[in-house]
């Protein structure tokens, strides 16, 4: 898809959805990435264009200050929904980074 942006890693963290000021609900996402994330069986909460506010659930994962992103849904499948970012957070990247040099 044209709108990917660079490598995607897979994780698998739990994030809350918001939409308008109301949580839609905890997701765990397949993979991250710089460009935005896939949440697993999200399916049928969102629509292609929703624009949203993701919450990092762990909190000792994340600090409190860097767990919110903003993105907009840009597809939909069986499976979940891609989310790409609308918004950058230097200091989540690099946790993220941190993260999955662990995992590997």
């Amino acid at each position: 898809m044209e709108h990917r942006n660079g490598r995607r890693f897979k994780q698998h963290v739990e994030l809350e959805v918001w939409r308008a000021g109301c949580c839609l609900g905890t997701y765990t996402s397949a993979n991250i990435s710089y460009g935005g994330v896939f949440l697993q069986q999200c399916d049928g909460v969102l629509a292609q264009g929703d624009f949203v506010s993701i919450n990092v659930v762990n909190q000792q994962l994340v600090p409190v200050q860097c767990s919110v992103m903003k993105a907009i849904v840009v597809h939909r499948s069986e499976g979940g929904v891609g989310l790409m970012w609308a918004d950058s957070h230097a200091a989540l990247w690099t946790i993220i980074e941190e993260n999955i040099q662990v995992a590997a």
